[in-house]
């Protein structure tokens, strides 16, 4: 279980709330899509992004929706990348090493 900090290709993921880690209650896991790209969906201090329930042009989308705290997601796994026009898993050359927090402050 990693914290998000940096995903440099749309990525599908597997994410979890921060506030959801209690050790009597089962964790609630989303399916979501975090496209870097996508200046819109990020806040222009990089504190929240915006996940979206509409389909991208690839046909991904999120189960979490509306803006959400960075600093309040931890990135669980990552499921797909997108290279080119390829969606790819671990098994075909997708990256593994993510210890990141979505940090637009210094891409931007």
């Amino acid at each position: 279980m990693n914290v998000i900090e940096n995903i440099s290709l749309p990525s599908v993921v597997i994410l979890h709330f921060r506030q959801d880690e209690h050790p009597q209650a089962r964790t609630v896991h989303y399916q979501c899509l975090i496209d870097p790209a996508d200046t819109a969906s990020f806040s222009p201090s990089g504190d929240f992004i915006r996940f979206s329930h509409t389909p991208n042009e690839h046909g991904q989308h999120s189960e979490v929706h509306g803006w959400v705290r960075v600093d309040d997601l931890v990135l669980d796994e990552v499921l797909q990348e997108l290279l080119g026009d390829v969606w790819v898993t671990e098994d075909d050359g997708c990256r593994d090493d993510y210890v990141v927090i979505l940090d637009k402050r210094e891409a931007g």
